[in-house]
């Protein structure tokens, strides 16, 4: 014990000395847990009237948002370092939160005095600490969980990180000659652009590896290379390893958090064909979609043991109807959607999208994108799309089959984040108002310099302009007011940096740039 106290003071100390920079995971959220519960057959708890606890919360930029949003849920988190979560309290108390207490605590005095939990959080903490832990993390995701619970891990995996291994072997042995953590990034890279350029003419894997991680540290984020590649413990494990250790606690896999990452949706037929035939169980398939994939990262939603006779992973329309379905981006291909049985590429902004021919899913999809709301109940929607058919084909009434049509219609979608499937609705506009407003949470977070998180629990990419623009959007002013303040705004911008002022008609239509990029991302709310 006196090993493991040592141990998990270094923990300490290094998440003190560089601070975790964490954020917002709608793959960690009780949302999509719902989701993927309902999607295989389970019968999860509501999360408008939940508990939830999170290990390793960090500064709470996943666990504060949440409990901004399901006010009458009530959340815990817990972290060993006492510096994240005195920034977390602050955030907190910023906010006036009163469903959420975030600890300083050791993960392994967590017991059952601490009460069930409906959803068990655990982000970038199980593949990151001494095996003593990684057990204790799976103890409280099975003794801590309630009836019907559902708990999320995501930890490191072979085959895929063999590579990563690589490279933190050789990053460990270079910078242990420097203290300075600064030093040890700049570094780090050093070293790994060296062994480019020794590669430089070369065309083998290796070239390929190095130029990958060069890659990573291009993208600056110290936080994540420090727990990665400098960290005393860095322990992935192949899914079959980590399942032999979850089921020993008590707990059954259900399904990845990113559902297009299951071998259940992303294998061809013919590869699912094979792994049907030399496979015996689900979990099986898994560990070869893993090798066939080279994963490195895991995600993985756990219950009870005792739950896993209900699992289905046959999705039916009696198991989705009560969910909401959303467009997570605007559609842009085609300009008009052909409502027949013609085939037609659909795609959004982010040219992800579906080759569809049912005109129950093209419905739909014009139903949703021609809606001020920003989610429909899956049973309204289908209603809603059959009318169509029935005012284009004069079809008298629908059938089991067409429900079913139209559930693989969605899940099809679902599975490439073309469409979005929810718990509850989110409460987001997809209209700009006279008076533009986001919710308190995100103007909390513009106005002091956060990440900002939009209501469906996706962080949004700003920049300085953007965040200054976020900061005004209180639901007092006009466009009117806004173009003025905006334009003192870069008028001061374009000051300091002594660069020729762009036109009132330039910033005018800066200003509308963003209002409808607000608006496609569900960060109105008013």
């Amino acid at each position: 014990m006196k090993k493991l106290n040592t141990i998990n003071q270094k923990i300490e100390d290094s998440y003190d000395e560089q601070v975790y920079s964490g954020r917002a995971f709608p793959q960690a959220h009780p949302n999509r847990l719902y989701v993927i519960g309902c999607l295989c057959g389970l019968s999860p708890e509501p999360v408008d009237k939940c508990r939830v606890l999170e290990l390793g919360c960090a500064t709470g930029e996943n666990i504060i948002p949440m409990a901004f949003h399901l006010p009458q849920s009530e959340f815990v988190g817990a972290d060993i370092s006492l510096l994240q979560i005195q920034k977390a309290k602050e955030v907190i108390k910023g906010l006036d939160l009163e469903n959420i207490e975030v600890k300083k605590a050791d993960l392994m005095e967590i017991d059952e005095s601490w009460g069930k939990f409906d959803y068990i959080i655990s982000h970038g903490v199980y593949s990151w600490v001494p095996e003593e832990v990684e057990n204790k993390v799976l103890e409280i995701s099975s003794q801590n969980l309630a009836k019907n619970g559902l708990a999320y891990i995501s930890y490191g995996t072979f085959p895929g990180c063999n590579t990563k291994m690589m490279a933190r072997e050789m990053i460990l042995y270079h910078t242990k000659k420097f203290s300075d953590n600064q030093q040890k990034f700049e570094q780090a890279r050093a070293l790994l652009e060296f062994i480019k350029s020794y590669t430089e003419e070369d065309s083998t894997y290796y070239k390929q590896i190095m130029q990958s991680y060069e890659d990573m540290f291009s993208s600056n984020n110290e936080s994540c290379f420090f727990h990665d590649y400098t960290e005393n413990y860095n322990r992935p494990s192949y899914f079959k390893d980590f399942m032999k250790k979850a089921g020993e606690s008590g707990l059954a896999f259900v399904h990845e958090a990113e559902v297009g990452s299951s071998s259940l949706f992303g294998l061809p037929p013919e590869i699912q064909n094979t792994l049907n035939s030399v496979c015996s169980t689900f979990e099986e398939k898994e560990q070869y979609f893993d090798f066939l994939e080279n994963r490195s990262f895991r995600q993985s939603i756990l219950c009870s043991s005792d739950e896993k006779a209900n699992i289905s992973r046959n999705v039916t329309y009696e198991g989705i109807k009560n969910l909401y379905c959303y467009l997570p981006s605007k559609i842009m291909i085609p300009d008009e959607i052909v409502t027949d049985g013609q085939m037609q590429a659909i795609r959004n902004i982010n040219n992800v999208g579906i080759d569809c021919s049912s005109p129950l899913i093209k419905n739909a999809v014009k139903i949703l994108q021609e809606s001020n709301e920003g989610c429909i109940r899956i049973d309204d929607l289908f209603d809603s799309s059959f009318k169509g058919l029935v005012l284009d084909a004069g079809v008298e009434s629908h059938t089991e089959s067409q429900k079913q049509l139209f559930t693989s219609g969605i899940i099809q979608g679902y599975t490439v984040n073309f469409f979005g499937l929810s718990a509850l609705d989110f409460g987001y506009k997809l209209t700009v108002s006279e008076k533009p407003k986001v919710s308190r949470m995100a103007l909390f977070q513009a106005r002091n310099n956060y990440s900002i998180v939009n209501q469906r629990h996706e962080l949004v990419a700003v920049d300085a302009l953007a965040m200054k623009f976020v900061s005004l959007l209180d639901g007092t002013n006009s466009k009117k007011t806004l173009l003025v303040e905006f334009e003192k705004f870069v008028q001061a911008v374009f000051d300091r940096d002594q660069s020729t002022i762009a036109t009132g008609a330039a910033i005018e239509d800066e200003l509308n740039t963003f209002l409808d990029k607000f608006k496609s991302i569900g960060l109105f709310v008013g």
